[in-house]
């Protein structure tokens, strides 16, 4: 009985060490950080498209226009649903798609995020849907 114990005792340590990670701990704090597009990477949902131009990527947006109170022009990405996603009109653009007011448009711009459901938009062209 005494040498079941210490065998069993003897292949518990054993097995207990073999198991382990070897894994390489210097990258663990070194992740990426999410980027957005117009930070330099570029996600590309299904269904847009994308021109890289001189320091600039243009990605294109369709949504419904909104006109605020304050003045603020925006495209309402899936205005439809739950997850709505804002993006602020600037540029010159602005003042002919606050004549749009809600209508759909394609705009063709540079796209930035600033939050998970906002963004502004540099719009450089557009067409109604």
């Amino acid at each position: 009985m005494r040498t079941f114990i210490i065998l069993s005792a003897i292949l518990l340590t054993l097995s207990c060490g073999q198991g382990q990670s070897t894994k390489d701990e210097t990258n663990a704090g070194n992740q990426s950080a999410i980027t957005f597009p117009g930070d330099g990477l570029v996600l590309v949902k299904e269904g847009t498209t994308n021109e890289v131009m001189i320091n600039k990527t243009y990605q294109t947006l369709e949504g419904k226009v909104a006109v605020y109170d304050d003045g603020i022009v925006s495209i309402v990405k899936n205005w439809e649903t739950k997850s709505a996603a804002d993006y602020q009109v600037l540029g010159a653009k602005k003042a002919e798609l606050a004549k749009l007011d809600g209508k759909i448009v394609t705009a063709k711009g540079k796209i930035s995020k600033t939050g998970a459901y906002s963004g502004t938009i540099e719009v450089e062209s557009f067409e109604l849907k």
